[in-house]
């Protein structure tokens, strides 16, 4: 585990002990309610927190996925074979577990795809003159002058700046 600055002592702490027990942290290990409120206030140890939730629940989808493949094909040899007679209960139980995994493929599917709506739905960020600054700052420079004046010089802008000269003297 990376050493993040923002953690104090008693959250590192407690971050290396469920680093230690990756089935479960006991009971006794766990801090207090109130401790536990005031260190979800600080950023740094919400983001541990959630990487380590990610973590879990990835984890957690791998193993069902690979009991599902393994109760699948146990369950085809069994139809195969013609012994569903004698083994309902435990075919019944395998049924159970493939449908487990298919709500909970199913489950993260529809999650990536609400998340991509919500990309959809985030208005883009302005980019009128930032790839221009990037490659070439002069430039950059200069159309923004360039912007300046015409907004100054506009027919709708009352305070925009009045030619001084006759225009047969221009």
């Amino acid at each position: 585990m990376a050493h993040v600055i923002e953690l104090n002592r008693h959250q590192r702490e407690f971050l290396k002990k469920m680093r230690e027990h990756p089935r479960g942290l006991p009971v006794s290990e766990f801090p207090s309610a109130v401790a536990l409120r005031r260190w979800m206030r600080h950023p740094g140890f919400r983001r541990a927190i959630a990487s380590i939730r990610i973590a879990i629940q990835l984890q957690s989808d791998l193993n069902l996925l690979t009991a599902a493949a393994t109760a699948s094909s146990g369950l085809v040899a069994r139809l195969a074979d013609g012994a569903h007679d004698a083994d309902k209960l435990q075919i019944a139980s395998l049924v159970q577990l493939v449908r487990v995994a298919h709500w909970r493929s199913k489950e993260l599917r529809q999650s990536e795809m609400q998340q991509q709506l919500i990309d959809i739905k985030r208005p883009p960020e302005p980019m009128i003159i930032h790839p221009i600054h990037a490659a070439n700052p002069a430039r950059a420079r200069e159309l923004f002058r360039l912007l300046k004046e015409a907004r100054a010089k506009g027919p709708d802008n009352p305070n925009a700046p009045k030619d001084t000269k006759p225009a047969a003297a221009q």
